[in-house]
């Protein structure tokens, strides 16, 4: 069974002001959780597998220290592309995502 990732999770997630490598693992996120996420500078590696409510990637934004991208099997699709712009990525993983075709 996933876990439901809702506001609150989030919101504890964006107390760890030095938080250098964020992975999430088969979960839920509810609708509109991630708008809330604000994550520090200091992250260089993201991982969402098997995440399912991926709809935003707003959260980039701003992580000029962002190296790793891992959303394997999280529903992403076209539509996010423009948020992965701005990245300058090393590695970006986007496997197990038929909806997201246009790399």
């Amino acid at each position: 069974m996933k876990e439901e990732v809702d506001e609150e999770d989030i919101a504890n997630i964006n107390l760890h002001t030095q938080l250098q490598h964020l992975e999430i693992y088969d979960c839920t996120f509810q609708e509109g959780a991630l708008d809330g996420l604000n994550l520090p500078q200091t992250v260089e590696m993201i991982t969402m597998v098997n995440c399912s409510g991926v709809d935003d990637l707003k959260f980039l934004a701003d992580l000029k220290n962002l190296y790793s991208l891992r959303l394997d099997g999280c529903g992403i699709t076209n539509e996010l592309l423009p948020a992965m712009a701005n990245t300058m990525l090393d590695y970006l993983d986007v496997s197990n995502n038929p909806a997201f075709t246009d790399l």
